[in-house]
């Protein structure tokens, strides 16, 4: 079986299957476990086999795309992103489900209070009543003096978060709401391959960006295989008030850059200790562009620009990471827009300076496409 057969049998195999679970099923009874681990063996060795790999799931991808209906509102969204890797959504989350995020991060501000404007992670240490009972009660159950919260103190960069993964497994009063939107659903169905929206999105990552004297996250991918995400601007953003950065294209194999750094993370090893941290010895094998941070995919500041001054975040101006050049997205905007973008494309945080940006990102817990079932089960040494 070559490259090209592998992208068209394992499409064929997956697509349209939800959840993951199932569909690893399916890969299982049709594909031998000996010919994944001989094809990871083979694309390690061999830069070009990986980079082939990658570029047929994308076309199998932009395949795939081009035969559902043309007629969808989603659809000139999932467009522009299979070409750029992130596009812009005005005014798609109401307002009054906006509103209601905001008034809610508003309460959890002063119940951690004096750590209001520090860095770090806060968790509810309290037992989350049922789901539907927070939802129509949730300004008491914040409100009680007997709620807990747990705060997890970091280097101050200026960012907070409140993670769903650490909050029970609920979302924000209000993002409960949206996450049923159907355009938000259909575009992440669509770019993950999938024809019928059906509940993928169970991830919400609530955060403020303070004024602070260093950028919270500089230059990286999240991960090699697509993995798309949906930020929600909840008060207007510019360039002032730490707006995300995308480098258009790069989720694809777009330059020389972007051939080795995808090819680096799928095979560079991340070993951690006990405590979640990096071990010091993984590091090694990294290559000399990688920050030495949770992973490779994070770009050191003598190969980007890891703190770009609010004067040069205009989208359409050029920069330069790992010396190919890319077009800059800025992810300004109004209260409300949504920013969809690929995260194994090149994407930056930025240092606010006067204004703090509040914002709310939409993402999953599990590999959705069959690109990212494959490679993952690559990864694991098969099923």
């Amino acid at each position: 079986m070559n490259i090209r057969d592998t992208a068209r049998d394992v499409f064929s195999y997956v697509k349209n299957i939800n959840p993951e679970e199932e569909a690893l099923s399916i890969l299982e009874k049709k594909i031998e476990t000996s010919h994944i681990q001989n094809l990871k063996d083979a694309i390690i060795k061999d830069r070009q086999k990986f980079n082939d790999l990658f570029c047929a799931f994308d076309e199998k991808q932009e395949e795939f795309f081009s035969e559902l209906p043309h007629d969808e509102p989603s659809h000139k969204y999932v467009k522009k992103l299979l070409a750029d890797g992130v596009v812009k959504v005005s005014g798609l989350m109401p307002q009054e489900e906006v509103e209601e995020v905001k008034e809610f991060q508003d309460l959890v501000q002063k119940s951690v209070h004096p750590h209001e404007h520090e860095s770090g992670y806060v968790s509810l240490c309290t037992t989350p009543p049922d789901r539907n009972h927070f939802y129509n009660h949730w300004r008491q159950f914040i409100s009680n003096q007997s709620v807990r919260w747990q705060w997890s103190p970091l280097l101050n960069k200026g960012q907070i978060r409140i993670q769903s993964k650490n909050f029970g497994g609920l979302h924000a009063p209000g993002a409960n709401r949206f996450i049923e939107n159907s355009v938000l659903q259909k575009i992440f169905a669509h770019y993950n391959s999938i024809a019928k929206a059906s509940g993928q999105i169970d991830r919400t990552n609530l955060e403020w960006i303070y004024p602070s004297p260093i950028n919270h996250n500089g230059w990286h991918r999240d991960l090699t295989i697509h993995s798309l995400k949906a930020m929600v601007l909840l008060n207007d953003i510019d360039e002032h008030s730490a707006p995300m950065l995308f480098a258009k294209g790069s989720h694809r194999m777009s330059g020389e850059f972007d051939k080795q750094h995808h090819y680096d993370m799928f095979c560079l090893p991340v070993a951690k200790n006990r405590q979640g941290n990096v071990e010091d010895s993984s590091k090694d094998e990294w290559p000399k562009y990688a920050s030495l941070e949770v992973h490779c995919g994070y770009i050191n500041e003598e190969n980007a620009p890891n703190d770009i001054h609010p004067k040069e975040r205009q989208s359409g101006r050029e920069i330069t990471i790992g010396g190919d050049q890319y077009e800059l997205f800025v992810c300004d905007g109004k209260a409300g827009d949504v920013v969809f973008f690929d995260s194994c494309g090149l994407h930056s945080g930025c240092r606010a300076h006067d204004k703090t940006r509040r914002s709310i990102v939409f993402s999953t817990s599990k590999s959705l496409s069959p690109k990212s079932i494959f490679f993952n089960m690559m990864q694991q040494g098969g099923v």
